[in-house]
């Protein structure tokens, strides 16, 4: 049952040398603050692995924390390699991250209940007060599961697909502000089934133009591309320049002309690759 709340051993070093920032409770200290321009963050971030029942999990920590944690997860016969970009620009703005090695190839509804688990304990026991998912593809479908039972104070899809109807029917349960990303309907994200999710509070859908279902990997690599198609740098640094824009937001943080869907001026920073809704 999922729980309702919410390596590379060795391998502890900074990731990002960036400017100094203190750090209050939920927020960056408004006399260092970093305007928010899709890029990295102020904060210094180092890398450990842990081991949470038998499974891997990569951590991301900030060198000054806002109290917000992430459980980002990798698709199907992916691995976190695959998002190691991702999750330390994330840190890099404040959030403590956490990727695991899902425990079951495909049953989303085992890899929900370790994200609502282990990891959710985890992240709160290294000071996190609150737990978010992140995931691509099928982790998108576990993560959705994850938020569905409550505790969750955010959800994102990274162009996430859907197994029986799972997701559909979990959706209307998650309270969370959601954004999905999705990329062109193929056979590798299920011809877009995961846009058919529809949340119950503060959803927000973003389609990323031409993209491929690697476009939601930060670290993809040549097997996705021969199977799914080619990234493409643009796409994939817009996926994360908005994802972390609305991690941002809900965090409560100012982001500006990134804030509900983007305006002209944020469209510009990432060259008319994203386009509100479909």
């Amino acid at each position: 049952m999922i729980k309702h709340w919410p390596a590379r051993i060795g391998r502890v070093g900074p990731l990002f040398a960036l400017m100094a920032c203190s750090s209050g409770a939920g927020t960056i200290d408004s006399e260092r603050q970093v305007v928010y321009d899709g890029g990295t963050g102020p904060f210094e971030v180092s890398v450990t692995d842990e081991t949470l029942a038998g499974e891997t999990v990569t951590w991301y920590e900030p060198s000054g924390g806002n109290g917000f944690a992430l459980a980002w997860s990798h698709g199907f016969a992916r691995s976190p390699e695959n998002h190691a970009t991702a999750a330390a620009r994330a840190a890099s703005w404040g959030f403590l991250v956490g990727v695991p090695e899902l425990p079951s190839l495909s049953d989303q509804e085992v890899n929900a209940e370790f994200l609502t688990g282990d990891l959710h304990d985890a992240a709160i026991a290294k000071g996190a007060e609150s737990v978010g998912y992140v995931g691509h593809s099928a982790g998108g479908l576990a993560s959705l599961l994850a938020a569905s039972v409550g505790g969750a104070w955010v959800l994102v899809g990274l162009d996430g697909t859907d197994v029986d109807d799972l997701g559909v029917a979990a959706a209307p349960s998650v309270t969370a502000p959601t954004l999905l990303l999705a990329g062109e309907p193929s056979a590798c994200n299920a011809d877009g089934n995961g846009r058919a999710w529809t949340t119950s509070s503060g959803l927000r859908r973003l389609a990323v133009n031409s993209a491929s279902h690697c476009d939601f990997e930060s670290d993809t690599d040549s097997l996705c591309d021969s199977l799914c198609g080619a990234h493409d740098p643009a796409r994939q640094d817009a996926v994360q320049a908005w994802t972390i824009a609305w991690l941002l937001e809900v965090a409560g943080e100012d982001v500006g002309a990134w804030s509900d869907g983007g305006d002209e001026e944020a469209s510009e920073v990432t060259e008319g690759l994203i386009t509100p809704g479909w």
